[in-house]
């Protein structure tokens, strides 16, 4: 993403960096409507691939490719800039962040120098996880990717040029295809991996390999290099404004940015063009020229803003964030960018290197030091403290996270209760029984009972029910209800998940069954139905265990911030607005004749509020799942229950 001084200089592609950087500063400052701006990361992405194979393969052809000449510009470019942001945000971390996220900052501030800062944001990022969104360092992301790339394609290109010349195209088509078709289908599994990762994101780098080695010819006609160019550019706009978090992105929706970059590059190759002369003036060109330091300073600034609003939207606030933006990448490009690669008397390369080596070893110490002291927690009060705790609680049977029951064996991880006998109950759901799973395995020790849990995130247990942001979880689904149908020993089957999601129209996940019908209200209760139906015709006790109430969204951070400001805790809900959101469940759940169903909202709403919180505690992990001091709360009624239904 840094400015690069290739010897075409190509002023339209500054201008192209200053629509991509803007549509993400834009988009994280919540300014203008730029739902998919995220993708200006894409469009760095073709810029490098373009430029650097650019340099590299003249460089090879003329005879004078080093890896130290090449890495000592990547550093020039990258690294002084980076290290005073990440500096500055350490520092500014201290005064600012609560102990968890100041941790979180030291472990990715060693990430990043480490040039692993996506791995570690993959690693990090789940289902399960606290928001990343106030990490100040979450977009160095892109940059691991990047310096990933700059190690693997040297080396492939010097391999190439030397064996085999002549297939060079070809292979870099090749891999542009076969990353684009991993990327597609990991996506669809693993959507986090997708995103963060180089192998599935470096076709889009290569695509501009592609440009860059000649693959396609030059365009001689004025008239269709201009068709070419808005096609590149309306695709682009598309792409920022139609794209949004809801996406499932990358896979093949990044097409779009990509494609729209790599169109608007190859026009620019044969000549200027009408939107190559608006991208060409000198704003343009500026705002492309500091756009690596935007890049870098403005999500700190983003994250800090908002933890200084108490986690508020921004509104106009949002305006003086890419003011202050602005003003600190100019302050970079000019003192820090140009002197350490345009001053090679000052900063030679022995210089260079060695400062660089010592800088990043003090940074990491730094990092490592406030990771090691959990965050400079004394800066804080105990109750502040022992709230912060409770943002990143411990989840136990985490571990069995779809893998409960797999090819018809039972996981010993996943067993509750009385291990040294075979489960008679099974606790069947989504996330949401994996919150009760800690009740539950109380209950079975204390009555000396084996039970098991089956979990699978965002897959509610309903036989044949279809989620997209669950792929899998119908394969996952028929595996274990086989498993409780054949079982000899399961005869109790409780049936736990956040239904509301699956129920309501629109729910948190839309759904479908098997044959391909749509709609949340037209197939779930036909699936909860057909579900019970086929348990209880193999002598099965049903159990269903409606939604909990639910929180404030994100209830343990929100608690911290009111402890820490001293402001006044989150709102509860209101029970009606929980009545509302459950009523298609009930509805579903009441239609079933010969099943116990259970509704907790008495056990923690009276008639006007529903509680989220004990003895100034929370009770749930986010807006929706018990934690553990949550379920242990509620043990007594489920106990209670729970007798009822084993009897």
């Amino acid at each position: 993403m840094s400015h690069n001084s290739a010897l075409n200089y190509r002023a339209d592609i500054d201008g192209l960096r200053a629509v991509a950087v803007l549509a993400v500063v834009f988009y994280h400052f919540g300014i203008g409507g730029f739902a998919g701006g995220f993708v200006g990361v894409d469009v760095f992405f073709v810029i490098s691939g373009f430029l650097i194979t650019e340099i590299i393969q003249r460089e090879i052809k003329q005879g004078r490719f080093t890896f130290a000449g090449f890495y000592e510009r990547r550093i020039r470019r990258i690294f002084p800039a980076l290290f005073v942001v990440l500096a500055a945000t350490l520092l500014a971390g201290y005064f600012i962040l609560l102990p968890s996220d100041l941790v979180l900052l030291g472990k990715s501030t060693i990430a990043t120098l480490m040039f692993g800062s996506n791995i570690f944001f993959w690693r990090t990022s789940g289902y399960f996880d606290t928001t990343s969104e106030l990490n100040p360092l979450l977009h160095t992301w892109s940059l691991g990717v990047e310096e990933q790339f700059y190690i693997g394609l040297p080396i492939l290109l010097i391999l190439v040029y030397r064996y085999a010349r002549q297939w060079l195209k070809l292979i870099l088509i090749l891999c542009v295809l076969l990353s684009f078709l991993v990327c597609t289908w990991v996506q669809l599994l693993r959507p986090e991996a997708a995103f963060y990762l180089s192998p599935f994101r470096a076709w889009e780098l290569l695509i501009g390999s592609l440009l860059a080695v000649g693959q396609l010819p030059k365009i001689k006609q004025p008239a269709f290099r201009e068709v070419i160019s808005g096609t590149g550019f309306i695709l682009l706009l598309a792409s920022i404004y139609s794209i949004s978090e809801r996406s499932n992105f990358p896979s093949w929706l990044a097409l779009g940015p990509v494609l729209g970059t790599f169109l608007l590059i190859y026009a620019g190759c044969s000549g200027q063009t009408k939107i190559g002369s608006w991208l060409s003036v000198k704003p343009m060109v500026f705002i492309g020229m500091i756009s690596y330091s935007l890049y870098l300073w403005h999500w700190p600034i983003v994250v800090y803003a908002k933890y200084i609003n108490g986690l508020a939207p921004l509104g106009n606030w949002a305006y003086l964030g890419v003011f202050l933006s602005v003003l600190c990448s100019i302050a970079s490009y000019y003192w820090v960018e140009t002197p350490f690669r345009l001053n090679k008397k000052i900063f030679n390369r022995l210089r260079l290197f060695a400062g660089t080596v010592v800088t990043t070893m003090l940074l990491c110490a730094t990092g490592f030091f406030v990771w090691q002291n959990k965050g400079l927690s004394k800066r804080f009060s105990s109750e502040v403290q022992a709230l912060d705790v409770e943002r990143n609680p411990h989840i136990p049977f985490l571990m069995c996270d779809a893998i409960g029951i797999a090819a018809n064996k039972i996981n010993s991880n996943c067993v509750m209760g009385d291990k040294s006998k075979p489960p008679s109950l099974i606790v069947w759901g989504d996330s949401h029984a994996l919150s009760w799973a800690p009740a539950f395995d109380a209950i079975l020790k204390e009555k000396n009972i084996s039970g098991l849990l089956a979990f699978s995130s965002a897959c509610a247990p309903l036989d044949g029910m279809v989620n997209l942001n669950s792929p899998g979880c119908n394969d996952r689904n028929r595996i274990v209800h086989n498993y409780i149908l054949k079982s000899a020993t399961l005869k109790n089957v409780v049936l736990v998940a956040s239904w509301t999601s699956y129920s309501n129209e629109p729910g948190q996940y839309q759904i479908e069954n098997d044959a391909g019908l749509k709609g949340n209200l037209k197939v779930f209760a036909p699936l909860l139905r057909q579900t019970v139906t086929s348990l209880k015709r193999e002598n099965k006790k049903v159990w269903l265990i409606g939604p909990t109430p639910g929180a404030p969204s994100d209830a343990p951070m929100m608690m911290t911030f009111a402890k820490f400001r001293n402001t006044s805790m989150p709102a509860e809900k209101l029970a009606g607005e929980v009545a509302r959101q459950t009523m298609e469940f009930y509805k579903a759940a009441n239609s079933i004749d010969g099943i116990k169903l259970t509704d907790p909202t008495n056990w923690l709403c009276n008639a006007e509020t529903c509680k989220y919180a004990n003895n100034h505690y929370p009770l749930y992990r986010d807006g929706g799942h018990l934690n553990v001091r949550g379920a242990m709360y509620l043990k007594p009624e489920l106990l209670s229950e729970f007798e009822e239904f084993i009897q």
